[in-house]
């Protein structure tokens, strides 16, 4: 079999970004919905996108061989020193998401467009390693280690061997919504998480890639 030019396998790779451009957008859109077991097709996305391993090169790398320095908008979150013990000021909770109710029929769902004029830039490759999730209790978690956590433990393999800290974060009693007469229930913040850093990634995407985003499209759907 003859082997792809460098043009047909970059066809190839954009075709890709496309297909999973458009899954991520779909995932997304439950999610606004109150969908929120989109949560694993977003995780899962998101890792084909970015997270590299000994086996598996990003889709983004195939297309950006340097696509860990793509600078990205994101909500800010305190530095690295803030969750440090040692810290005069120690950060005990911080959730990168936002999270809507629907009075009709209750229940919660993803901040469907966030207004991201406050939002700051950083390099794809900080956004995906830094501390960003932190509840009581816990230590806080990365977007990396959030995205893994969902994809793998809860959607592809729906392994139950998990870090005692994630297991911690994803039993956190705190974290209960309700809107004065109904107990909505803890919120799930693993999938919020997801879906705040799906919204951000999607945004980066369409900035560098908007030749075939359809301007009829929106970031999410409404519910």
């Amino acid at each position: 079999m003859a082997k792809r030019t460098t043009v047909e396998r970059r066809a190839f790779y954009l075709s890709a970004l496309e297909d999973h451009r458009h899954l991520l957008r779909s995932a997304l859109a439950g999610m606004g919905k109150g969908d929120l077991i989109q949560a694993l097709h977003a995780a899962t996305c998101i890792r084909v996108f970015v997270h590299e391993s000994g086996k598996s090169v990003p889709l983004l790398k195939r297309i950006r061989p340097e696509y860990l320095a793509l600078t990205i908008r994101t909500l800010p979150t305190p530095p690295p020193e803030a969750y440090s013990r040692f810290s005069d000021r120690v950060t005990i909770m911080h959730l990168p998401f936002g999270v809507a109710f629907s009075p009709s029929e209750p229940r919660l769902f993803l901040t469907q467009k966030p207004d991201m004029s406050g939002y700051e830039t950083c390099s794809l490759g900080n956004w995906w390693n830094k501390p960003v999730l932190k509840v009581p209790g816990c230590s806080p978690l990365s977007r990396r280690e959030v995205v893994l956590g969902v994809a793998d433990k809860e959607g592809a393999h729906a392994d139950d061997e998990m870090s005692e800290n994630y297991r911690r974060v994803l039993e956190s009693e705190p974290l209960k919504f309700s809107d004065g007469s109904a107990d909505l229930g803890p919120v799930n913040v693993t999938r919020f998480t997801v879906g705040a850093a799906g919204i951000e990634l999607l945004a980066m995407l369409d900035g560098i890639f908007p030749n075939s985003v359809k301007a009829s499209d929106s970031l999410i759907s409404s519910p």
